[in-house]
Parts: C-alpha cells; structure tokens; sequence
C-alpha cells in the first residue's frame, strides 16, 4: 500500500470554529501560576504615600524589598496570591494562583525616606491595591495570536481544577483550568475531551458497585501552559461542565 499526502475535507458541522480573542484576552493577562517562593521574595507594597484608606490607580504608594534587593525595572506587575491547587487524586501541589491587580511603575526617591523604601505611582488597578501585594518584573510570556489545534498527546489525563466563571457551570466559551502542563507534555493548543463525572449503581442482585464511565460532554482548546497547570476554552459541548470532570487526549 502506498500512501501519499491528501487534502481531506469535513463537514461544516465537524470544522473547529472561528475563536475571538476576546474570549481569553483577559485570561491571557491577569490569571498567572506563580512560585511561592519567588512570590514570598519578591518586594511588597506597604502602604499609600498619602494615607489614602483604599488605594487604586493614579495613587502613590510606598513599597520595600525583603533583601533590599530591587530591580530596575521601571514598570513591575502588582501580584497578590490566589488559591492553592492540588491534584485531586494525590493532594500534591501543582501550583498556587496568581492574580494581577495591577501595574505600578517605579519613581524617584524622596528625600527623608527610609533606606530601602521605593515609591510607586499605580498606573492600572483591576481592584483595591492592598499592603501586601507583591510587586514582580512582568513576564514576557508570549500571547499567541494563532493556535494550530491538535489532538493532545495519547494518555494524557487530568481533571477540570477550576471554573473561570462566576457560574457553578461552564458552558460554550468558558474557560477552565484544568491538572496538566508542560511537564505532563500539555502544548498551547492541544484539544482535550471533557468526560462526565463516572456513575456509580449497585447491582441489584448482589448489591455490588458497578462504575458507568461518564460521557464525553465536550471539547477543549489549550490556550495557555504553566510547569503542572493549564488554561482551555470550551469550545463545544452537550452539557455543562463543572469542577472535577475529567479531561483526556481525544480517542
């Protein structure tokens, strides 16, 4: 048998759609991963310049390192830590949340200050800035304008962490983060198949637990990849998916 490279059509209905990028811009910027060490050694806002009882963008705010240590590098990420995630089955830390209140970008010193202590002007604040926050160099992670979907590599199983959503359920369009990453071979457009929860029914004669393997109830486009974590789009679905459902390489 011989075979040649062939142009294959599909149906419409079969065609992955068109995806606006303003279904994950938001997420692309201001969901991260971060380390908690890196997070715990970074410098921190300590509090407004002038008393302001909530601080925000076009506020001034003083901030200092834990080791002294700063790093030029003018405009810096303010971060502060979200949730612990775990993988479901172990309990083993995959990652802790990273949320990006805002920007602030660092000014001269004023006479008279404590050493060690930096003034900030808040450039953009998504919420109230709070003491505490960490300030971190921006990452310069790439955002993807295009993504080649493919099918994730064969055997790759986890489960759905989190719903981006202020809902109890994810539908069409919502993005989930789900227990795989790099090192679990998870690449930037990779397309998972969400399952069902299993059922379990007793037998009714001998009592016995029988599991009934959950349904596929959707499919999942890869958008963004930390070290144990992953970001997807839902792009199609037969039900709504909620927190738990288990996500597979396609069959």
């Amino acid at each position: 048998v011989r075979l040649s490279p062939a142009m294959r059509r599909l149906p419409r209905d079969e065609a992955i759609p068109v995806i606006s990028r303003d279904l994950i811009d938001h997420f692309l910027v201001d969901n991260l991963v971060v380390d908690v060490q890196e997070y715990e050694g970074a410098p921190y806002i300590v509090s407004s310049a002038e008393d302001n009882l909530v601080i925000s963008a076009g506020d001034t705010v003083l901030a200092r390192s834990p080791d002294s240590g700063w790093r030029d590098a003018g405009q810096l990420d303010i971060i502060r830590l979200g949730q612990r995630y775990e993988d479901p089955a172990s309990g083993e830390l995959l990652g802790h949340q990273g949320l990006r209140i805002g920007q602030a970008r660092q000014q001269p010193a004023r006479a008279g200050d404590s050493e060690g202590v930096r003034r900030l002007a808040i450039q953009r604040s998504r919420e109230e800035v709070k003491p505490g926050d960490r300030l971190m160099v921006p990452r310069g992670s790439k955002v993807t304008t295009q993504y080649m979907p493919r099918p994730a590599r064969s055997g790759l199983q986890g489960r759905v962490l989190e719903l981006l959503t202020e809902l109890s359920l994810a539908a069409q369009y919502d993005s989930v983060l789900v227990s795989l990453g790099t090192e679990d071979g998870l690449r930037e457009g990779d397309l998972l198949t969400v399952h069902a929860d299993d059922r379990t029914v007793a037998d009714p004669l001998t009592g016995e637990a029988l599991v009934a393997a959950g349904q596929p109830v959707g499919t999942l486009l890869v958008y963004r990849v930390f070290d144990r974590l992953g970001y997807g789009l839902i792009l199609e679905g037969t039900a709504p998916v909620s927190e738990g459902f288990r996500v597979t390489a396609p069959q």
